[in-house]
């Protein structure tokens, strides 16, 4: 196979294949943590490998011994209905920004069963995904693809149990939006969801009146819900944590999460109104930020959407070769 792509390293992973897909462009991905004590690609990688054979036809991918060198040879994105297992060593969520990156360039829809963790410490949960993010890429793959893009929590399962339960669909686009925003506006208001599983509902209910009373120091429209799942709705471990979104008139929005430490991890919270400001935030530069320091901190990055969200809005617009897009950063 003759690859037009030859990149190194395992940075950005999924945009790498995911660009290789969309643009039927072969890949030769080297040098993937080739001097690291554990060298190759990770079960998470192996996985959304796994998960491109469930969605293409005659994509041909092949790993190395050492497990350093990936190459991609794209076939046909077709989509369909499929159920897959995306293991417990990353969220669902990761498989879900995987999805909605190439959903739009497939030829049928996609309704797809994922399994697996639905929140952890390392990833943005389905939550964030659903609601902050979501309505930015709906103006971007535009109104046909839009209104069928939903992504439903089933179940809640947190890591390190897992055994949550995710319905993704979605619609092929006729073609993607351009957008131009130059401008950062003001945030007009924020909304919350404080959810829980196998635990009290008390400890959501705790989360609420604390968040709030600091939120409400910047502004009045506030408003959070709560998500409680028990029973059949939930995995295998407890937990619980906040999920908030700040939106703005021009539609941009800001996002953050935190969560209670995972079960097992020799400290898990007890009193929830204490762990409202102690929240560890998925963050590697200062992981004792909270969920309301960080919204904080992404209104003032002064961009149209959060740090995370950055990436799969940039891949969507990419293939956007005709138009012009204009965002700040």
């Amino acid at each position: 196979m003759v690859c037009s792509l030859v990149l190194e390293g395992h940075g950005n992973f999924r945009v790498k294949i995911a660009l290789s897909l969309v643009s039927r462009k072969g890949l030769l991905l080297k040098h993937i943590r080739h001097k690291d004590n554990r060298p190759g690609v990770y079960d998470a990688e192996v996985c959304l490998l796994k998960l491109v054979d469930k969605l293409s036809n005659g994509t041909v991918i092949n790993i190395n011994d050492r497990g350093t060198i990936v190459t991609v040879s794209p076939g046909t994105l077709i989509g369909g209905d499929f159920s897959f297992d995306c293991s417990n060593t990353r969220s669902i969520g990761y498989c879900v920004e995987f999805l909605l990156m190439i959903a739009p360039f497939c030829k049928v829809p996609i309704e797809a069963t994922l399994t697996g963790i639905s929140n952890n410490l390392h990833d943005p949960s389905i939550g964030m995904i659903a609601q902050p993010w979501l309505p930015i890429y709906r103006s971007v793959v535009g109104l046909s693809a839009s209104a069928s893009t939903k992504i439903d929590i089933r179940k809640r399962g947190v890591y390190p149990g897992g055994c949550a339960e995710v319905l993704f669909t979605s619609k092929p686009c006729s073609g993607i939006v351009p957008i131009n925003k130059t401008e950062v506006r003001k945030v007009y208001r924020i909304r919350d969801v404080a959810w829980s599983c196998r635990v009290s509902p008390s400890y959501a209910q705790s989360l609420v009146p604390g968040a709030k009373s600091l939120l409400n120091q910047f502004l009045s429209d506030v408003y959070l819900t709560k998500d409680h799942r028990k029973g059949q709705y939930t995995g295998k471990s407890p937990g619980f944590g906040l999920t908030l979104s700040a939106e703005r008139k021009d539609r941009g929005i800001y996002s953050a999460e935190a969560m209670s430490k995972p079960e097992g991890s020799g400290n898990v919270p007890i009193d929830a109104e204490t762990v409202t400001f102690n929240f560890q935030y998925q963050s590697q530069n200062n992981p004792t930020k909270s969920s309301e320091e960080n919204m904080h901190e992404e209104r003032h990055d002064d961009s149209n959407i959060d740090a995370n969200g950055k990436i799969l809005i940039a891949t969507c617009l990419g293939a956007g070769v005709q138009n012009i897009n204009k965002s700040i950063r």
